[in-house]
C-alpha cells in the first residue's frame, strides 16, 4: 500500500512552480504557431510577383481608411516616380559583410505621398555610404519590399545630425530630418536586381527568421517534470512517501 503525507508549505511551492514551468511551456506552443503563420505569411508575400503600390496599399486600407501596415508588410511591390534631392542613412549590420548604413531617399510617385526607399547599402562608415548617395535624376520604376516602421527603443541612441544617421527605422523621424511633412509609414526595400551599380547593395531584408519556440517550449516542460521527480523524490528520502508494510492475515 502507497503512503503519501506531503510536506504543506514545499507542496504550495512545488503546485506554484509548476503552474509557472508549465504556462511558460504552453505560452512558447502559442508562440510557435504564429511564428509559422508569420513565416507562411512572410514568405508567400515576399517571393509572389510584384504587385503596383498604390494597389497594395488600398487593398491594407480599413474600414476606417486608415492604412493597415501590418497587412502590407513584406509586400512585393512596384512603383515608379521620381527621387527627391534628400537622403538619410540607417545604421545596420549585414551579414557576411559586417557594419555599414542603408541609404534611404524619398521617392515621389504620380499621386499620394513619398514613401522612403531603403536603396541599398553600403559597408563602412557613413562617409563612405554618402559618396555613392546621390540621387538619380528622372523617373525610375523600383520592385522591393514593404517594411513597417519602427520605434526606437529604450537603449536606441539618439539620430546623428550629420548625415543624418539612424539606428532603428524611424519613419516620422527620418522623415522630419528630411523635410517632409508627409510620409508613407513604410519603407521600400529596393530588390537587388534593381539596385543603383556601385557599392549600393540591395536585397538586403532579412527573411530567415529565428524559430525555436519549440525547442523553448521542450525545455520549460522538460524542467516542470524534474520539479515533479525532485518533489517526489525528497519526499521519498524523507520517508513520507513509500510502501508500507501489507497489514497480517488471519491467523490461522
Amino acid at each position: 500500500m502507497l503512503r503519501f503525507r506531503p510536506l504543506p508549505g514545499l507542496t504550495l511551492a512545488f503546485l506554484a512552480a509548476l503552474g509557472i514551468l508549465v504556462s511558460l511551456g504552453t505560452w512558447q506552443l502559442q508562440r510557435l504557431s504564429w511564428k509559422e503563420t508569420l513565416l507562411a505569411r512572410v514568405e508567400a508575400r515576399a517571393h509572389a510577383p510584384a504587385r503596383p503600390l498604390a494597389e497594395v496599399l488600398a487593398g491594407a486600407r480599413g474600414p476606417g481608411e486608415g492604412l493597415d501596415g501590418a497587412a502590407a508588410e513584406y509586400a512585393h511591390v512596384r512603383v515608379s516616380g521620381r527621387f527627391l534631392p534628400a537622403t538619410a542613412y540607417l545604421f545596420t549590420l549585414a551579414p557576411e559583410l559586417g557594419p555599414g548604413h542603408m541609404v534611404l531617399s524619398p521617392l515621389q510617385p504620380a499621386e499620394g505621398p513619398p514613401i522612403l526607399v531603403e536603396r541599398g547599402f553600403v559597408p563602412g562608415s557613413v562617409a563612405e555610404a554618402r559618396a555613392w548617395a546621390a540621387v538619380p535624376a528622372g523617373e525610375v520604376t523600383l520592385t522591393g519590399l514593404l517594411r513597417l516602421s519602427e520605434r526606437p527603443g529604450l537603449f536606441t541612441p539618439p539620430p546623428a545630425r550629420e548625415g543624418p544617421v539612424f539606428y532603428v527605422r524611424d519613419v516620422p523621424a527620418m522623415a522630419e530630418a528630411l523635410g517632409l511633412e508627409a510620409v508613407l509609414p513604410l519603407t521600400l526595400a529596393a530588390d537587388r536586381d534593381g539596385g543603383e551599380g556601385g557599392l549600393l547593395i540591395g536585397g538586403m531584408t532579412r527573411l530567415d527568421f529565428p524559430n525555436r519556440h519549440l525547442e523553448y517550449a521542450l525545455t520549460w516542460f522538460g524542467f516542470a517534470l524534474l520539479a515533479c521527480v525532485f518533489y517526489l523524490a525528497y519526499h521519498r528520502a524523507q520517508g513520507r512517501l513509500g510502501r508500507t508494510g501489507r497489514p497480517p492475515g488471519p491467523s490461522a
